[in-house]
Formats: C-alpha cells, structure tokens, sequence
C-alpha cells in the first residue's frame, strides 16, 4: 500500500461533488433552456401572443426550478441510500492505493483497477476519480493517513494516464 485516505464524507465534500460533478451538465442545459425559454416570452409577449406566452413562461420556471432543485434532491438521494446501506449512520471510509484502489466502507468492500479511472477532478474539499457518468471514487484531500495528498495526485495521474 503506498497511499491510503480515511473520511467520513462532509457536507461540503458531498454537496461540491453534486455541484459540480454530477449536476453539471443539468445546470448548464437548464441555463440554456431558461434563456431560450426567456427570449421565446420576450417575443411572444411583444406579439401579443398571451397562450403561447404563458406556455413559455412555464417553461422558464421549470427551466430554472429543475438546476436549482436537482442537487439539494441528489443529496438527499444520496445520503438516504449510504444510511440505508449502513443501517442508518454514515461509516468512515477507507480507500487503499497499492496494485489496485482498494475500497472498504462499513461492510462494503470494493477493487477497482486504475485502468477504469477516465478522469481526475481536483475540487476544494474533494478529488474525485471518475470512472464513468455514475461511479466515481471519492478522495479527501486532507484525509490521508498514509502518504500525502500532492504525491497522491502525481501517483494517480500515472497510473492511470487520466487528467
């Protein structure tokens, strides 16, 4: 073993994750469609076209309700399924990097070959090792226990050949 990070995972670590991670793509395509949907009811309101505007401005608050509501709805999904999974309390969690990322928390254990991590993304509070559109292992970067966190990024950037 050449790293190994322990966290009980934060809020702010959580909440960073969903942000900006997981609800991405959400909060940019709800902007887009906010502001088309704004443009479309300037016009149909200037060409008098009431019903149509109305459409569009449903649109619009569905547009911005659907960012703004996503990821506070993401956390709670999240956290509900690790307290259901570990009998309603929050485990530490312990991740090995030797020959494979060793992954335990609580009575859940995990393998994962540095070849499936496609992408490495630094935060404030969180790395977060991307393997796919859902599955990411998450990295506390004040959590090593072994080894330190810069060595870390060098070591992982590597091995898997990600950015």
């Amino acid at each position: 073993m050449l790293y190994e990070n322990r966290y009980v995972i934060s809020d702010q670590m959580m909440d960073e994750y969903i942000r900006k991670v997981l609800c991405r793509n959400i909060r940019l395509a709800g902007l887009v469609f906010a502001l088309v949907s704004a443009v479309m009811l300037v016009f149909t309101i200037v060409d008098g076209m009431y019903v149509l505007a109305a459409v569009f401005g449903v649109c619009l608050i569905i547009m911005v309700a659907v960012p703004l509501l996503t990821p506070p709805l993401t956390r709670r999904q999240m956290r509900d399924a690790s307290e259901k999974l570990h009998g309603g309390r929050l485990c530490e969690t312990v991740i090995r990097f030797g020959e494979d990322i060793a992954m335990e928390e609580g009575t859940v254990n995990m393998r994962i070959a540095y070849g499936q991590i496609q992408r490495i993304i630094e935060l404030p509070s969180v790395c977060v090792l991307v393997m796919g559109k859902q599955n990411a292992v998450l990295v506390d970067p004040k959590g090593f226990s072994v080894g330190g966190y810069k060595e870390f990024l060098v070591f992982i950037k590597e091995k898997t050949g990600a950015v």
